[in-house]
């Protein structure tokens, strides 16, 4: 096994057989729609990282560096991280390489509670771990699993109220709290919540929750006219400065900005028109695009801040692959965009005619046609683990699956570092 670890800001994990190793993750939150940990999804799966027959050692120093080198803190935060294991790697110990405080052992469905399996099972309870039973249907036989599980995911989309119910029923005597995965609306979440669930995995927190008979006012209105001054191709300043300068938090969050890693400005600030000089136009369109988002979204959960600030940085640095080096600034803007329906609770449509953006961001937007779109639907693709569709774009776009991890490790980075300021 030739297992690289060397530089990751080069290139993926290389693993068993040389595969390149792919990562993404999927927010789960608590009742509170805080994020309660991530779901790492890997190209190919652990399993075929560390397949059977590899040596002990050999699979266990992938599987660490799948978790070390690829720079959990930096894909996790102070969170947990889910990940799936198949029956081998269960009983294999592999587990047990990695850091307990952090790591929640993912059981796969496939899996039968066997002495062997039950034996793995208590060995990582009695070391700290967090085990977690994955799509979860049940059956008598998996009794003894669930007396020591202590998060049962079940698919939200695959079963009826009925079944949740009643799965809430059997499973609540033993103790283990409830996920519901493939949550995708808020009407869903609203429901699990009712039946009983503490933990939710989906993509619902990126969805409006009202697109009919609201009106834009106030506050939101204010940002949108911050939006709609940056992406004007040749903006004006002294509009921007007089816009700004009516506003305490914008101000405020400006010299934060300037003084953030995201930026790496150390220098004084004048006043606001020094500040947006300092920054130059693509960042000042960056800055301006999550200050306004952040405070659109406030009352949202702060991951859509962050995916947000996530898919732009990623769409601007997959532009490089699609021949667009000349404008990643659209890039970035088209990436940021992409979630302000849900920060607005508004359709699309409805906001992008608040917005002078030009014919071809509009319509990447709304999943039209666009030299732009690909950029978005890759990231989007991404970074919910869709492995067949970036397959699939990467051979009809050139989008660079070898580059895509680093360029997403880069991304979630910066989006963590511009939501310090």
């Amino acid at each position: 096994m030739h297992t690289e670890t060397a530089d990751i800001a080069l290139s993926p994990l290389t693993g068993v057989g040389g595969r390149d190793v792919f990562i993404a993750r999927q927010p789960i939150f608590d009742h509170k729609k805080r994020v309660h940990a991530y779901e790492l999804l890997f190209r190919g799966g652990l399993e075929n990282i560390c397949p059977p027959g590899d040596s002990h050692d050999a699979a266990t120093q992938t599987i660490q560096a799948a978790w070390l080198t690829f720079g959990l803190p930096t894909l996790i935060g102070k969170t947990k991280a889910f990940a799936n294991f198949s029956r081998d790697l269960l009983v294999s110990g592999q587990g047990l390489s990695l850091p307990a405080a952090s790591t929640v052992i993912e059981l796969l469905e496939t899996i039968d509670p066997d002495p062997e399996v039950l034996a793995a099972c208590r060995q990582l309870k009695e070391a700290g771990y967090t085990l977690a039973l994955d799509d979860f249907v049940y059956r008598p036989a998996l009794d003894p699993l669930i007396a020591l599980a202590d998060i049962i995911k079940i698919d939200f989309r695959d079963s009826d109220p009925a079944e949740q119910a009643e799965l809430v029923r059997r499973t609540a005597p033993h103790g283990p709290k409830l996920l519901a995965e493939k949550v995708e609306t808020h009407e869903e979440y609203g429901l699990a919540k009712t039946l009983g669930f503490s933990y939710f995995q989906g993509y619902f927190f990126c969805k409006p929750e009202t697109v009919q008979g609201r009106a834009l006012r106030g506050t939101p209105l204010t940002y949108l006219k911050l939006l709609q001054c940056v992406t004007k191709p040749d903006f004006d300043i002294d509009e921007l400065e007089s816009i700004i300068g009516v506003d305490v938090s914008v101000t405020h969050a400006l010299m934060r900005y300037l003084g953030s890693a995201a930026f790496g400005l150390r220098s004084d600030v004048r006043d606001i028109r020094h500040g947006l000089v300092l920054l130059g136009r693509e960042q000042t369109r960056r800055f301006v695009s999550l200050v306004a988002l952040g405070e659109m979204g406030r009352h949202k959960p702060s991951e859509i801040l962050v995916t947000a600030a996530t898919r732009a940085k990623f769409c601007e640095m997959v532009g490089t692959d699609l021949g667009l080096e000349d404008r990643r600034p659209e890039l970035f803007l088209v990436g940021a965009l992409s979630l302000v329906d849900a920060m607005l609770d508004q359709p699309m449509s409805q906001v992008l005619v608040e917005l002078p953006l030009a014919d071809d961001l509009k319509q990447a937007l709304l999943g039209g046609s666009s030299p732009l779109r690909p950029a978005l639907e890759f990231v989007e693709r991404y970074e919910r683990g869709d492995w067949a569709a970036c397959a699939r774009l990467e051979n009809s776009t050139g989008v660079s699956g070898v580059a895509a991890y680093k360029r997403y490790k880069d991304a979630v980075s910066w989006a963590a570092s511009a939501w310090q300021a």
